[in-house]
């Protein structure tokens, strides 16, 4: 079981026992523990694309803080804590859709990188030695296709200040992001020359709608 569902488990336990009678301190114990509980549970929600979790956590944190109290009255917290208890039940059993990225890409993740690996799949994506190149390509392709644009340059810079060795993994790396730019902004720090060369323009920044270059000058890598 995992850490997120025994916290889930535990609040909803001590939740449901605000229902009875206690004396005080008990009910401010499940303050302190709800408020460090719930924060968790935002913090670990908040890189999620579906935010919903996010902000029900952080609400929740806050409403139920020892420190800063909200006054609704017993029967309203009884309530309060019913529908909080239902809420993490529910958070539990809630199924999440998984994708396999590698046995089925849908076409509108597939087809972008496809065309630009049509030019050079003959020597650099699928031969009988390496059968495993397409999805290594199409795994990093959906990895970094959702990052936000200021994640991707940061990304990119990091490569390039890593250095350039040649090696084939690389150059399909290169070649993802070729394709990530040109999704998200129409042009590419990253020029194919050949089958066997890549140009990059160095470092880059992102500007308001899109990026530019801290220097011009090409760095070069050719596949050993």
């Amino acid at each position: 079981m995992k850490i997120k569902e025994i916290l889930k488990i535990t609040l909803t336990i001590l939740l449901l026992l605000c229902l009875l009678d206690w004396n005080y301190g008990f009910y401010e114990f499940v303050r302190f523990i709800g408020m460090v509980g719930f924060g968790i549970l935002a913090y670990q929600e908040k890189d999620n694309k579906n935010r919903n979790w996010f902000f029900i956590w952080l609400i929740s944190a806050l409403l139920i803080n020892p420190f800063l109290k909200v006054s609704l009255g017993r029967e309203i917290w009884n309530i309060v804590d019913v529908i909080w208890a239902g809420l993490l039940i529910y958070s539990l059993f809630q199924k999440h859709k998984k994708v396999d990225i590698l046995e089925e890409p849908t076409p509108i993740i597939r087809d972008p990188i496809m065309k630009i690996n049509s030019k050079i799949k003959e020597n650099l994506l699928i031969n009988e030695e390496s059968p495993n190149q397409e999805d290594f390509t199409l795994f990093h392709f959906h990895r970094l296709y959702y990052e936000p644009p200021e994640k991707i340059v940061e990304i990119y810079n990091n490569e390039v200040e890593i250095g350039l060795t040649g090696e084939k993994l690389q150059i399909l790396y290169l070649i993802v992001f070729h394709v990530i730019f040109l999704e998200h902004f129409e042009k590419s720090p990253i020029i194919i020359v050949d089958n066997h060369t890549i140009d990059l323009k160095g470092k880059i920044y992102l500007t308001k709608n899109s990026f530019d270059y801290e220097d011009k000058n090409n760095l070069r890598v050719i596949r050993k």
